[in-house]
């Protein structure tokens, strides 16, 4: 719905204006303007900042996954040993 509505509103400046308008001016506000407000009126706001994606391994319960950067070699560091899978 917010991204119809900043497509028309890119449409109707381009035609106002007579000239091309970047299309991501008006669409990139229309849908964070939109996610905003419904956040605001359902007090959520702060759940869009919130998110966090986890790895398969801490949604299983399990250990978390190493970091590349956990895993390079540093000097005075050693890499873990690989997991064994289990069959």
């Amino acid at each position: 719905m917010s991204y119809t509505l900043g497509l028309i509103l890119t449409i109707f400046v381009m035609h106002t204006f007579q000239a091309a308008q970047p299309a991501l001016l008006y669409l990139v506000p229309a849908c964070l303007g939109a996610s905003a407000t419904r956040g605001f009126m359902l007090g959520d706001f702060w759940n869009l900042f919130a998110y966090e994606e986890k790895d398969e391994e801490e949604k299983k319960g399990g250990e978390p996954a190493l970091n590349k950067s956990q895993t390079e070699d540093k000097p005075g560091s050693k890499k873990p040993p690989p997991k064994k899978k289990k069959i």
